[in-house]
């Protein structure tokens, strides 16, 4: 009877009986760290105070999320809007639909831009010195800002509806306002007024995303801020950005006034202005002011 060949085997279970020992020394290394902490430790370090066996999320967390949902679903409805700016036929042109869809995405954009400012404003509440959860949400903040700078910047692609064919709905209304043919708009304002309300938190980075879609598309276009208080615009400013001045003053502010524009941008500050409105609302009580004596 021939005897059937032996194969040595010796090396492949002395190689399983090593790795299965460090998996079992790694297993009690495992909990001898998790015994340290108590079942109320444990239940605080996993985001679970009550101990109740549900992760709870902090507010920071779950506004962020929150945030982060909101600019999914815009996304989505600029892609809309795109998709419908798109269409060049007389039949398939949809105004109404896009006006709609326009304004409710600018609502979007405006209570996102709110909900992150809120959101910047309660992180530096909860974390005033640095600490390393401070700058992660710090971190998180700004992946937000920029994630809805993104969706703002791809709304450029919502500039193809007014270029399309002449015979659509925006044609008849442009010819309405005696302009029957495209003509060049030579000056864009982004925002409006942003220092008067809490807009000015949010505009600096709101401005540039949608300065750097406008500018890039038609750079001959004059872009002018919103605002001309520092703390609201972005640093540096753009080169050849105008300002929006806008002064709501009493008459001896006015007159303290006389010499503002001699000594304004851009021979001061290298960037023009653009006087959005002079309007005297407040009183003197009665005193009589000269303009000799300003």
């Amino acid at each position: 009877m021939a005897v059937s060949s032996i194969q040595d085997r010796t090396n492949e279970f002395r190689s399983v009986l090593t790795q299965f020992q460090k998996r079992q020394a790694s297993s009690k290394v495992g909990a001898q760290r998790q015994s340290l902490l108590t079942d109320s430790q444990k239940a605080a370090a996993n985001g679970n105070a009550n101990g109740d066996g549900k992760p709870r999320r902090s507010e920071f967390a779950r506004r962020a999320a929150e945030i982060g949902r909101g600019i999914g679903g815009t996304m989505s409805k600029l892609e809309k809007l795109a998709q419908l700016a798109k269409r060049k036929t007389l039949f398939d042109d949809r105004p109404v639909e896009i006006n709609e869809l326009t304004f409710i995405i600018k609502q979007d954009l405006s209570s996102l831009n709110q909900q992150i400012s809120s959101l910047q404003t309660l992180s530096r509440a909860q974390h005033p010195k640095a600490d390393q959860e401070g700058e992660h949400n710090r971190n998180v903040v700004f992946m937000l800002q920029g994630k809805l700078t993104d969706d703002i910047n791809s709304s450029g692609d919502g500039g193809i509806h007014g270029q399309l064919l002449k015979n659509n709905g925006f044609q008849g209304v442009r010819t309405s306002y005696g302009h029957p043919a495209p003509y060049t708009i030579p000056y864009i304002e982004i925002g409006n007024e942003d220092n008067v309300s809490s807009g000015c938190s949010t505009y600096a980075f709101r401005f540039t995303a949608f300065y750097n879609t406008i500018h890039a598309a038609y750079p001959s276009t004059q872009i002018i801020a919103s605002t001309s208080e520092a703390s609201c615009l972005p640093s540096p400013l753009p080169s050849g950005v105008w300002t929006d001045i806008h002064h709501y003053e009493s008459p001896s502010s006015f007159v303290s006034l006389f010499t503002e524009s001699d000594n304004y941008p851009p021979r001061t500050t290298g960037y023009g202005i653009f006087v959005g409105e002079y309007a005297n609302t407040e009183s003197d009580s009665g005193t009589q002011l000269l303009w000799s004596n300003a």
